[in-house]
């Protein structure tokens, strides 16, 4: 039978995955805060700004870049596409499925980046320009680490 004494307590309090996901989650609130006013969500900010950096990419070669299940893309691009930011494209092989961003998505964008820059602008100032390139780097290692 175990006891609570046999439990670790002080090294679970040091657990990466506790401390991104309780990180991750104050960072969702701050980002979905200030995009409020364009009726965007952090995750769709990060979406869009992807897609208008390239031309048309197909559904699979966007999953990989953001390193996202092509079923959760799926599931996130719905919301999008049904308000006309994004549309999915048709191809001859109906496997591929081309993504690109409308003008009325790329509108929303240019009105969502000051907003953007507002959260950044308080991270970076929690963090310091360093500290934010320091630890896009350690969640980078994470990332290279566990795949």
């Amino acid at each position: 039978m175990t006891k609570k004494d046999d439990i670790p307590f002080e090294e679970l309090s040091f657990c990466m995955n506790a401390n991104l996901r309780r990180t991750m989650r104050a960072t969702n609130r701050l980002y979905n805060a200030a995009l409020k006013p364009v009726d965007l969500k952090a995750t769709q900010f990060t979406l869009l700004a992807v897609i208008a950096s390239q031309k048309s990419t197909p559904i699979t070669k966007l999953s990989e870049a953001l390193e996202m299940d092509r079923t959760t893309l799926t599931r996130n691009l719905a919301p999008l596409t049904k308000k006309g930011w994004v549309e999915l494209e048709k191809e001859s092989d109906e496997r591929i499925r081309p993504v690109a961003i409308t003008q009325s998505g790329l509108d929303l964008l240019q009105q969502a980046v000051p907003l953007w820059r507002n959260a950044q602008g308080k991270v970076t100032a929690a963090l310091g320009t360093s500290g934010i390139e320091n630890a896009n780097a350690a969640l980078t290692a994470i990332r290279k680490h566990t795949m």
